[in-house]
């Protein structure tokens, strides 16, 4: 059972993985709620009405293992099932398609009340979403761990950025750095004490002595200065290779 009082906040544009990491890390967990607004988790149980929901949540208020995807045709109402999720106790609530409920421009008091005192009850949450810009800022300020696939656009690359003050690069080393992540390959930042086990096997880094991922510092917030007062730019931390890009190396040294 992994760490009861996580926030995941996970990106990644279509194809690139997300989805397929997003239901390992599900599987890690005993007691779910997802917000399955495309219908792409296979869970116990189904409800597409705000009552049924509400019933599978009390019927299942003590059980020690249940699952429950939760589609309904209006977005709004994913919010009262929401907020009826708040008062359960250890149990995964996952927010797909977060943007549509938690965008940049608005965070509504439901997922406000489970970001900043889900803890409390032992609940963790995973938020996902293509575009990590298009997400409210309370979600990833929240978050233990931030996770994205490879994103292209200089807005997303940029917030991303700031959400990342650790991070020992340039914004344009770390730019090149997740528009170049491999396939199915995501670059994670936080704590891997509280990340699940599907992430830490996803990332495209290992993780340090730090408990923090590559290019992150351990939290300090400050970025560090490679000594040079008039370039303010970044010292990059090379992560240790994994066997994979050390051979890859070699290959290359050899042709």
């Amino acid at each position: 059972m992994p760490n009861e009082n996580v926030i995941i906040a996970l990106f990644g544009t279509k194809g690139s993985g997300k989805s397929e990491l997003s239901k390992k890390i599900v599987e890690e967990y005993s007691r779910v709620i997802a917000v399955d607004m495309l219908g792409e988790y296979d869970l116990d149980q189904v409800a597409c009405s705000v009552d049924d929901a509400i019933n599978v949540l009390v019927e299942h208020e003590q059980s020690s293992a249940f699952s429950l995807s939760v589609r309904l045709p209006e977005t709004d109402d994913y919010l009262d099932v929401l907020e009826c999720a708040y008062e359960m106790t250890d149990t995964l609530i996952v927010v797909e398609e977060a943007s549509f409920l938690c965008s940049a421009s608005s965070f509504p008091p439901e997922l406000s009340k489970l970001v900043r005192y889900g803890r409390h009850r032992r609940i963790s949450q995973l938020y996902i979403s293509r575009r990590p810009a298009e997400v409210s800022r309370d979600v990833t300020a929240q978050a233990d761990v931030l996770v994205t696939f490879r994103q292209r656009e200089p807005r997303d690359l940029d917030y991303l950025y700031s959400c990342a003050p650790g991070a020992r690069m340039s914004r344009r080393e770390f730019g090149a750095y997740v528009e170049g992540l491999p396939d199915y390959r995501c670059a994670v930042f936080g704590d891997k004490e509280v990340a699940p086990l599907a992430v830490i096997e996803a990332s495209w880094r290992k993780m340090s002595e730090q408990g923090e991922l590559f290019a992150v510092d351990g939290g300090s917030g400050a970025r560090e200065s490679d000594g040079a007062a008039s370039s303010g730019e970044a010292t990059p931390v090379t992560a240790a290779k994994t066997e994979d890009e050390t051979a890859i190396d070699e290959d290359e040294a050899q042709a």
